[in-house]
């Protein structure tokens, strides 16, 4: 099971900031490759997500202003097929 949490704050009423932390995960499994008939696997993979960022609308909305930064921790599992 995965979740996301986040959190926003008005900070005028054109400005908004806001974060969210989220999971995610891949299961593993194989590829086969019909034209050689060979098979490849892939392990499991997990991701914890960090987001934060900004929304502006500016000028009586005529000019809008976004920035955000992420950081993302990818783990590929130990397990193996």
């Amino acid at each position: 099971m995965d979740w996301k949490a986040g959190v926003e704050f008005d900070l005028a009423p054109t400005s908004m900031a806001y974060a969210t932390v989220q999971t995610g995960f891949i299961d593993g499994g194989f590829n086969i490759d019909a034209s050689t008939s060979s098979a490849s696997t892939f392990k499991p993979e997990t991701l914890l997500a960090y987001t934060a960022g900004i929304k502006n609308r500016l000028f009586d909305g005529a000019l809008q202003l976004n920035a955000e930064a992420f950081y993302y921790d990818y783990k590929t599992s130990s397990l193996c097929f």
